[in-house]
């Protein structure tokens, strides 16, 4: 029997795929080339077709330099489909499959960011050891690739074999146990905090994190039962969230809608988004400068300004960011009003 296997170049937003399969004796015996710009065989088709790479990314905006779409990318003239900036070949690979073999894993940038291949292999492996539920292995991968940090796309597909591994009666002990142990220390630790209050989960993580325990997922780590802690915390800390200044919340919510706001002027603007961006920093630079020069007033105003008292800088930081956010959202407005 012959496996096909290509890395797959559809997108989904800035989605890439890669696939990988392992062997009994815990090797990987196959992986796709990720496609990023910065490779030297992508980055010289990309800058032969005039473009540039740019914080590892095509013109400083697409993160993969093979994709099937992204027109914007694909349109120098006197070069072919595969000589742009964006290329929609695949690399296609043909494989004997092998009674040995135990799975296969199909997966996007999220998860290649903070695990290598035999990371998640051994991850994926010591998860089926205590589950035979597929969607609930992807999803313990999916959630420990977050807690791990990563902020990409995250997506995965798992192909079992026949010889995939089995549950085992060990192994479930084992992790049951690890679960246990770590809910006892997480009311050890809050229970322990005394004077200095309720502990942040960060500084409870930071505590285990130092502590050597045995049997974590590998591959995952501490990051693999983070959901064990969170839950038991969350039981033991109900009001966490009421905790902290209102100010900070409100201060956060606008730096939520700044960060969504710039995302879109990306998709909106494609290539031309870091361009747009810097030619938007110059904008404020320059009235920031005029208008600090401007501020010079007569001696009978600054005599009444003193009775206004002082100014408050987080609410002149907080009105500034409100100013980006606006002129990112009027640009993202114009972007839809010209392709309509």
């Amino acid at each position: 029997m012959v496996c096909v296997m290509a890395s797959a170049v559809c997108r989904d937003g800035e989605w890439k795929w890669k696939m990988l399969t392992q062997l009994l004796n815990g090797q990987v015996c196959f992986s796709t080339q990720d496609h990023k710009p910065c490779n030297p065989r992508e980055k010289e088709r990309i800058q032969n077709a005039g473009g540039s790479v740019m914080i590892q990314r095509v013109n400083g905006s697409l993160a993969v330099s093979r994709a099937l779409g992204d027109y914007d990318y694909k349109c120098v003239d006197g070069k072919g489909p595969t000589e742009q900036l964006v290329s929609p070949e695949p690399e296609v690979c043909e494989i004997l499959r092998a009674e040995e073999d135990e799975f296969i894993i199909l997966a996007c940038d999220g998860i290649w960011d903070v695990m290598s291949n035999e990371e998640l292999c051994e991850f994926v492996k010591s998860r089926l050891e205590v589950s035979d539920d597929l969607e609930k292995v992807c999803n313990w991968v999916v959630d420990t690739c977050l807690h791990k940090g990563s902020r990409d796309n995250m997506s995965i597909v798992l192909v079992c074999f026949s010889n995939a591994p089995k549950v085992s009666d060990e192994a479930v002990k084992k992790d049951a146990e690890l679960d246990k142990h770590l809910e006892s220390r997480v009311e050890e630790i809050m229970e322990n905090s005394g004077e200095e209050g309720m502990p942040d989960l960060a500084h409870v993580i930071r505590i285990l994190s130092a502590e050597n325990i045995p049997n974590l997922p590998p591959g995952g780590g501490l990051a693999g039962k983070r959901n064990i802690i969170e839950a038991v915390y969350n039981r033991l800390n109900p009001h966490r969230e009421n905790d902290g200044d209102p100010g900070e919340a409100e201060e956060s919510g606008t730096q939520g809608k700044l960060v969504e706001a710039l995302r879109q002027m990306r998709i909106n603007h494609r290539g031309n988004y870091r361009h747009l961006l810097e030619e938007m920093l110059t904008s404020y630079r320059l009235a920031k400068i005029q208008g600090e020069e401007s501020t010079t007033e007569p001696a009978a105003a600054s005599t009444s300004d003193k009775h206004a008292g002082p100014s408050d800088p987080a609410a002149d930081t907080q009105t500034e960011t409100e100013n980006h956010l606006a002129e990112i959202q009027r640009s993202n407005e114009d972007s839809g009003m010209n392709e309509m």
